[in-house]
């Protein structure tokens, strides 16, 4: 059903249309009440529309500040995860470096220590040349003949002993020029 006002309001605008209200004073002041009603309403939705299209732009606005943020925020993460790599990677082979000169230290160190050890538990004598007077050169007894007659008397001496014919090895330092 339709109330009074909307039916009388759709037949003053009938009318008016057609122009049949020529006679009726009340009803032109009506009608003019009405078209300014709807001049009035008009300009008021155009006005909210107005606002409603502002609002719509500055929220684009702020959407597109948001988006921009957020690309922002992107490149900072992917920033952090290519350091963090990098410092991962660092520090990797940081740990391999140190594990290599820990490596090389440990066979330094076991090196000497084998040194150490061969030089303490060794008990072989070395004959080193003897310096001897030019008189004894010019007769063909150099330093080393003399040396080398010497060993060969340690050695007589040492088949002689009474020890264990093992325990102690002699040597010539000049065979292997070892000193």
């Amino acid at each position: 059903m339709k109330n009074k006002t909307s039916g009388n309001h759709a037949g003053l605008g009938m009318n008016m249309a057609l122009g049949k209200n020529k006679k009726d004073p009340e009803m032109d002041a009506r009608a003019a009440e009405y078209l300014e009603q709807h001049i009035a309403l008009a300009k008021a939705q155009q006005e909210l529309l107005k606002i409603e299209h502002e609002r719509n732009l500055r929220e684009a606005g702020v959407h597109d500040l948001h988006a921009e943020n957020l690309k922002l925020h992107n490149q900072t993460l992917l920033a952090q995860r290519a350091q963090l790599r990098a410092q991962h990677r660092h520090e990797r082979l940081s740990m391999i470096y140190q594990a290599v000169l820990s490596a090389v230290a440990v066979a330094i160190l076991g090196t000497i220590v084998y040194a150490i050890y061969s030089a303490a538990t060794d008990h072989s004598v070395v004959v080193n040349q003897f310096q001897v007077p030019p008189t004894f050169v010019s007769e063909g007894n150099n330093g080393t003949v003399i040396a080398s007659e010497f060993l060969d008397q340690l050695q007589a001496l040492r088949a002689s002993a009474l020890a264990t014919p093992g325990a102690r090895a002699l040597q010539g330092a000049w065979v292997n020029n070892i000193q």
